[in-house]
C-alpha cells in the first residue's frame, strides 16, 4: 500500500535457468518464483507485450525499436517494491532485485540465467496491477533445458540470495550489468572488450576487498632491507631531482610488491582465500594482463582474438562473485 516513499509497484516477467524450483519459491519478501500450471502460462504468454515496426506511407523513413531479451520458460517472477514512480520503480528492479536473484541462481547449472520482465504497474490493496506497463532489455538468442531444483538446492538459493542481498549486492549488480551488456553487444571487437572489462571488475572489486596484511615477513626482510640501502646510497648522490624522483617510485614499486599491494597479487590471494582452483586463477590473470595490455588502451586496436577471452571473463566472474557469496554464509 502507499506510504511516505511512494505506492506499491509490482512486475512480472519470465525466468529462464538451467535449475529452477519445481513449484514456488519466495526469495525474501518481495520476489517470488512460480511454476503456473498450463492454463495460467497461456494467458501470461498472451499478455505478453509485441514489440513492432510502425506501418508508415512514406517510402523512406526511419524506425528504431530497443532491443529486448526474450525469456521463453515455464517459470514466471514476481517482484514488489515501493517507489515513488514507474522509472523509479522499474530502476530498482533492474539494479537492486534482479541481480541479486541472478547472483542466487547463476550457481546452478551451466546457463547464465535470464529474466524479461513483461509487465510493471501500479498495485492496489487487492493485489490488482493498474495499468501495467512494459520496459524492455537487450537481446541475444540460446536455448536451455531445464531441470528442477532439489530441496536442498532451492533451501540453498534462498540462502544465496539473502547473503547476496548483505554482502554483494554491488557486486551482483556488476555482473548483471555485464551479462546485459553482453546480451545486447554487436558483437564487434571494441564492444565485446568492453564486455570484458566490465566482467573482469567484478573480479578486481573481490579482490580489492580482500585484506592485505601490509607488513614483509621473511626473505623479504632482507630484500626489503636492501633496497632501502640502496635507495638511500642513491639519493645521498648529487643528482637532479627528477632522478631522486624515478628511483625512488621504483623503489616503492618493488617494496609494494613485497607487501603484496599488486592487482594481480590481490587476486591470486582472493583466490586462495575463496578456494578457487589454479584454472579459474589462470584465467582470471590472462583477462587481468588483457586488461593491461589491450584493453586499458583507448587507443589500441582490437581484433576478433579476443572473442575467446569473454567466456573466460564471463567465467572467472561468476566463478568469484558465487564463492564470494559462499564465503559470507559460514
Amino acid at each position: 500500500m502507499p506510504n511516505a516513499e511512494g505506492p506499491l509497484w509490482t512486475a512480472w516477467g519470465f525466468i529462464g535457468a538451467a535449475t529452477l524450483p519445481m513449484g514456488t519459491l519466495d526469495l525474501g519478501s518481495n520476489v517470488r518464483i512460480e511454476t503456473p500450471d498450463a492454463a495460467r502460462l497461456e494467458q501470461l504468454w498472451q499478455e505478453a507485450p509485441r514489440l513492432q515496426h510502425p506501418t508508415v506511407p512514406w517510402p523512406e523513413y526511419f524506425s528504431a525499436l530497443q532491443s529486448q531479451v526474450i525469456v521463453r520458460s515455464t517459470r514466471v517472477i514476481w517482484f514488489r517494491l515501493v517507489a515513488s514512480t514507474f522509472e523509479s520503480a522499474l530502476d530498482r528492479m533492474e539494479s537492486d532485485e534482479i541481480p541479486i536473484v541472478i547472483a542466487a541462481l547463476a550457481e546452478y547449472g551451466t546457463v547464465r540465467p535470464r529474466i524479461e520482465l513483461l509487465r510493471i504497474g501500479r498495485t492496489d490493496a487487492k493485489g490488482r496491477i493498474d495499468k501495467p506497463s512494459s520496459p524492455w532489455v537487450g537481446g541475444t538468442f540460446g536455448g536451455f533445458a531445464t531441470r528442477g531444483l532439489t530441496e536442498a538446492e532451492s533451501r540453498a538459493v534462498s540462502l544465496r540470495h539473502a547473503s547476496a542481498r548483505r554482502y554483494a549486492a554491488e557486486l551482483s549488480r556488476m555482473y548483471y550489468q555485464a551479462s546485459q551488456q553482453l546480451d545486447r553487444s554487436d558483437r564487434t571487437p571494441r564492444s565485446l572488450g568492453n564486455v570484458i572489462l566490465n566482467y573482469f571488475l567484478v573480479v578486481e572489486a573481490i579482490a580489492q576487498r580482500e585484506p592485505i596484511e601490509g607488513n614483509i615477513s621473511g626473505r623479504d626482510k632482507e630484500t626489503a632491507a636492501a633496497e632501502i640501502s640502496r635507495l638511500g646510497i642513491a639519493l645521498a648522490k648529487a643528482a637532479a631531482p627528477d632522478v631522486h624522483v624515478q628511483k625512488i617510485r621504483a623503489s616503492l614499486r618493488k617494496l609494494e610488491r613485497l607487501e603484496q599491494r599488486h592487482l594481480n597479487q590481490k587476486i591470486e590471494l582472493a583466490a586462495a582465500r575463496l578456494g578457487l582452483g589454479a584454472t579459474i586463477l589462470a584465467d582470471a590473470l590472462e583477462v587481468a594482463q588483457l586488461r593491461n595490455t589491450t584493453l586499458g588502451h583507448p587507443g589500441r586496436e582490437l581484433s576478433a582474438s579476443i572473442n575467446p577471452f569473454v567466456e573466460k571473463a564471463e567465467g572467472t566472474a561468476l566463478a568469484f562473485l558465487s564463492a564470494y557469496i559462499s564465503s559470507r554464509m559460514a
